[in-house]
């Protein structure tokens, strides 16, 4: 229900776009068009990060490691 909604949100949003921006058409395509295309683009390299560096792209889901020490591995000595 709430995927609904929120399609119909969009819908709307994108639809009277005008009213929110007030500025010419030209700026609010672009302001439209900006989301979907970082989208596809984050798909796009998505997929090439998994075809070129597997295990890179299998460590983006991974847990962090229950190692105390693995806190502090990084950590700069004051």
């Amino acid at each position: 229900m709430a995927t609904v909604l929120l399609g119909v949100a969009i819908v709307l949003v994108c639809t009277h776009l005008d009213l929110f921006t007030g500025a010419s058409s030209l700026v609010n395509t672009i302001l439209a068009s900006v989301a979907p295309v970082v989208f596809v683009l984050g798909l796009v390299l998505a997929r090439r990060l998994r075809r070129s560096k597997p295990d890179v792209f299998d460590r983006f889901a991974a847990e962090p490691a229950d190692d105390p020490d693995a806190e502090h591995a990084g950590a700069v000595p004051a």
